[in-house]
């Protein structure tokens, strides 16, 4: 990964969303990107709109997100650019998880960034959000933003990646290595040692480990595989909860983890460390499926300049064709 030359923003004019694309067009200024914004039209809105009419009001509000685009380019820790490239489109479909998950591979997304909000108890355990689904089968990384009023774009310095020494890990070791050469960030491998408790009413014999021999020999595992090039931090606790705490406490500006794509009753088994951080996470984080299906992602170029909008920081508006 050197850069990210199409990115993806999905939007419901909510909140949250807005949210998000503060942060899609900053990224899209820095790496000179084309930002899609996306919003899928589901059969409940079509109902809403009286027969012969084209959806006027979407169409509105598709200009206001592209307004609201160029205007988060005139923020102080903005890039200086003349020209964000926009490419605005509606669809209509009846699931938005798989509208967007198609949109991202027909045009060959590098990157999608989505609005998320802060969620506990069953509703983490059973997220049925649009979100959790495109991160689950995403072909590219899916970047998530918190809907909160103190969440907005800034320097990247420290990115930390939780560190499981599996090779879906190293996946993310890699995209976060990336991030941060181009930013000049630091980044750091976590690894979580997690607490076995056993009820006595299993009458199992547990071997006495200590807590600290297993953090030594975890963080000098973690030395070895960082080599020098990155900084290690070794906790022990709840690997969702203690990796959302030390990101707060360090003062990350951005978590990258990998995310198996886990579905149904192995995913709620095993659980997800990935949804878990991303419905806490103060700071955006970065998810990488470390098995995207390999007919996600199409050989064709793409070739469709009618979708396409050049948008200026000003946020004037010309048909121009669009930029691959």
């Amino acid at each position: 990964m050197d850069t990210f030359d199409r990115i993806l923003l999905p939007t419901d004019f909510s909140t949250t969303a807005r949210q998000a694309l503060s942060f899609a067009a900053h990224l899209a200024a820095r790496h000179d990107a084309v930002l899609h914004i996306l919003h899928v039209r589901t059969p409940a809105e079509e109902r809403k709109q009286p027969p012969g009419v084209d959806a006027p009001t979407t169409q509105e509000e598709l200009a206001e997100c592209a307004r609201r685009a160029g205007e988060e380019l005139g923020a102080p820790t903005a890039p200086a650019v003349d020209v964000l490239s926009l490419v605005r489109d509606t669809v209509a479909a009846d699931s938005v998880s798989d509208a967007v998950l198609d949109y991202a591979c027909e045009y060959e997304m590098d990157l999608i960034v989505m609005g998320t909000a802060r969620r506990s108890g069953l509703r983490t355990l059973f997220p049925q959000s649009t979100a959790s689904a495109v991160v689950r089968h995403s072909p590219c990384p899916v970047l998530t933003v918190l809907d909160t009023p103190d969440n907005v774009p800034g320097p990247i310095d420290q990115i930390f990646v939780p560190y499981d020494f599996s090779e879906p890990a190293a996946k993310a070791v890699r995209y976060g290595k990336a991030l941060a050469e181009g930013y000049g960030a630091t980044v750091t491998l976590v690894h979580v040692v997690q607490d076995l408790t056993v009820p006595m009413e299993y009458e199992l014999n547990v071997p006495d480990v200590k807590t600290a021999d297993v953090q030594a020999r975890a963080e000098a595992a973690l030395q070895e595989e960082a080599a020098d090039r990155h900084r290690v931090l070794v906790a022990t606790g709840h690997p969702g909860r203690r990796i959302v705490e030390l990101a707060e406490e360090r003062a990350a500006d951005l978590l990258v983890l990998a995310t198996h794509g886990r579905t149904g009753l192995r995913r709620i088994l095993l659980g997800s460390v990935a949804e878990q951080v991303i419905r806490r996470a103060s700071c955006p984080v970065l998810t990488v499926n470390a098995f995207p299906s390999s007919d996600q992602k199409t050989s064709e170029p793409i070739d469709n300049p009618d979708r396409s909008d050049q948008v200026s920081a000003s946020a004037s508006v010309s048909n121009t064709g669009s930029k691959s």
